[in-house]
């Protein structure tokens, strides 16, 4: 019997590994412009783009089922991890949500991107969606001009423009023209600054705006135009020794009515 017993050791061992491998669907290759499904915990590398897509989870499915007369309509909401993978940036999370009794896909921008999503399967009454039987359909495009709204942060490249239909206002972001933040893990006489200039365009003619954001603070910094408020943060921060791109800067704005 003690000659067998490794042998169980090591069935005993598989039979309990193989269950968590079994779970984590494998990762796949994604084109632009191309519809591709993810399970939950899985990920989708866009050919070309360095850029990854996870499908962490559904957080909320409060569709109105089929077969039933709701008073709401309910929505489905999706967590999103999206990650840079030739950049240290860290990666950030979308929250995408698709609203019942409809079969259009929401478009949702992010940093260049415009995603457009549908979340399958549809619920039926008496039945319950399991976590592994969610499907994620993705389509992801190169999205010159970010479509924005009121009240919602959106992100920003250099060069990289964004409208808000609503307004009739587009904002393009310029360029950084200064960057002299103090770098993390270094100890200075001056928190330094980033300034950067943004185009505005309205029924007016074209504005040029400097928007600057002090180093050393987590505090939103606000600039007005006209009768908005924008909302402003720079990424990424600069750290000790590393340069900064032109290309990895990002413009995080919000832009508000003002009271």
């Amino acid at each position: 019997m003690r000659k067998y017993f490794p042998c169980l050791l090591v069935l005993v061992a598989l039979i309990l590994f193989l269950p968590g491998c079994a779970t984590r669907p494998p990762e796949i290759q994604a084109p632009l412009d191309q519809e591709f499904s993810l399970a939950v915990n899985q990920s989708a590398t866009l050919t070309g783009e360095n850029l990854k897509i996870r499908f962490k989870d559904v957080v909320t499915d409060s569709r109105c089922p089929t077969g039933a007369v709701c008073v709401w309509r309910g929505e489905v909401s999706c967590l999103v991890e999206i990650t840079r993978t030739n950049a240290e940036a860290p990666s950030f999370t979308l929250v995408l949500t698709q609203p019942g009794l409809s079969d259009e896909h929401p478009k949702q921008a992010f940093d260049g991107y415009q995603v457009s999503f549908g979340v399958e399967p549809y619920p039926e009454v008496g039945k319950q969606i399991e976590k592994d039987e969610y499907r994620l359909l993705f389509t992801v495009s190169r999205s010159t001009e970010v479509q924005a709204s009121l009240g919602q942060e959106f992100s920003l490249a250099i060069g990289q423009g964004a409208l808000i239909q609503s307004e009739n206002l587009k904002i393009e972001f310029e360029d950084v023209i200064e960057d002299s933040r103090c770098p993390t893990g270094v100890v200075c006489i001056w928190q330094g600054r980033v300034s950067c200039v943004i185009n505005i365009t309205d029924t007016d003619s074209p504005y040029k705006m400097v928007l600057t954001e002090p180093g050393l603070t987590d505090q939103p910094n606000k600039e007005i135009y006209k009768n908005y408020q924008f909302t402003f943060h720079v990424q990424p921060y600069p750290e000790a020794g590393k340069q900064i791109a032109k290309d990895e800067y990002r413009l995080l704005l919000t832009v508000n009515k003002r009271p």
